[in-house]
C-alpha cells in the first residue's frame, strides 16, 4: 500500500488520528506542518526576506519529496493540501477527516496557547469564514471522506481502517 494522506482543517486532530492510525497499521507517521517548519526553519522570516512565491516553491519541494515515502500516514491541513495539490502523487490515498462547520466553530473557541493549533488560530478563524468553500475543495480531491466529531474519535480509526482495506479489495 502507498501512503495515506489525512487532510482536514485542524492540525491537532489530524495528528492525533494520524498517530493512532499509523500505530494500528504499523506505518510510519509524519505531520506535514511540522516537517515544513523543520525543513524550512523559519517560514515567517523566509516569506519576509524572499517573498511568498519563493516560500511556496520551497514548500512544494518538501511536499513533492513525500511522494518517495512508503507506508506512511501523512497528515496535512487544508492550506498545505490546497497549496501543493498538484505535486501530490496520485498513488497516495487521500482521506478527508471532515469536521462539521458547527464542530469546527466549537473547536476554535477552545484552542489554548499550548495547543498545537494555537499558532494557526488566525488561519482557522479565516477558515471558519470560508469553511464551505474549503470543505468543497477537499471533498472534490479526496478518495474517501470520514466524518469526525469529538465523540467518535476512538471509533474513527476503526472506520478508516475498514474503509482502506475495503477500497483496496476493489
Amino acid at each position: 500500500m502507498s501512503n495515506i494522506l489525512l487532510v482536514g482543517l485542524l492540525n491537532d486532530e489530524l495528528k492525533e488520528i494520524g498517530l493512532a492510525l499509523a500505530e494500528r497499521l504499523k506505518f510510519f507517521y509524519l505531520n506535514c506542518e511540522e516537517l515544513i517548519s523543520y525543513s524550512l526553519i523559519d517560514v515567517v522570516e523566509m516569506e519576509k526576506v524572499c517573498g511568498i512565491e519563493y516560500l511556496r516553491n520551497q514548500e512544494k519541494k518538501v511536499i513533492y519529496s513525500l511522494n518517495s515515502y512508503e507506508r506512511t500516514i501523512i497528515s496535512m491541513t487544508y492550506e498545505t493540501f490546497s497549496n501543493n495539490f498538484e505535486v501530490i502523487s496520485n498513488a497516495n490515498k487521500i482521506i478527508y477527516v471532515r469536521i462539521s462547520a458547527k464542530e469546527f466553530s466549537k473547536k476554535l473557541k477552545f484552542i489554548k496557547k499550548d495547543d498545537i493549533d494555537y499558532k494557526n488560530k488566525h488561519n482557522y478563524e479565516i477558515s471558519e469564514l470560508v469553511f464551505f468553500e474549503r470543505d468543497k475543495f477537499i471533498k472534490n480531491h479526496c478518495d474517501l471522506i470520514v466524518k469526525y466529531n469529538s465523540n467518535n474519535k476512538n471509533n474513527l480509526i476503526n472506520i478508516i481502517e475498514k474503509q482502506i482495506w475495503s477500497k483496496n479489495e476493489n
